[in-house]
């Protein structure tokens, strides 16, 4: 599992404050994380889900129950 910070991953400041809020801090707690729990993110939009997703990828980290 990745430990990587979520600063480190490459996604904008608005999306890592949004989720640093919503207290995660690294792509292994992204990664406990499923689609319904990304919807429910406080101040995280569809454009900040798409960069979330994405940025996991080219991590080599999925959302839980996602291969």
């Amino acid at each position: 599992m990745s430990d990587t910070r979520i600063e480190d991953m490459g996604i904008s400041d608005r999306v890592v404050r949004a989720l640093r809020r919503n207290g995660i801090r690294s792509a292994s707690d992204l990664s406990m994380c499923d689609r319904l729990d990304l919807w429910k993110l406080r101040g995280i939009g569809p454009k900040g889900r798409k960069e979330i997703v994405a940025a996991m990828a080219r991590h080599g980290v999925s959302l839980r129950g996602m291969v």
